[in-house]
């Protein structure tokens, strides 16, 4: 009788091994889902900050090329006025 038991209680064990493992794997599949939602939310909003910061900074530059480019054009007409 002690060897029935026995394997009776190891295979009890096994099964509770089993549904242990099979929590933890169901776990760990949620973890990775949730992990990789977590990382698509921040990546998409760090790309959106850079753009945002890139977009500006082109805008800046863009409106630094017109100043730049009106003063230059100031400048050359007294130039070419005096030379006529």
């Amino acid at each position: 009788m002690s060897n029935v038991y026995s394997l009776e209680a190891r295979r009890r064990a096994l099964d509770e091994r089993n549904r242990l493992h099979d929590q933890a794997l169901e776990r760990a599949q949620r973890l990775r889902i949730e992990a990789m939602d977590e990382f698509i939310r921040e990546a998409s909003a760090w790309v959106g900050d850079a753009a945002s910061r890139a977009r500006r900074a082109a805008n800046r530059l863009a409106a630094r090329l017109r100043q730049h480019a009106k003063q230059r054009a100031a400048a050359a007409r007294p130039a070419r006025a005096s030379e006529a």
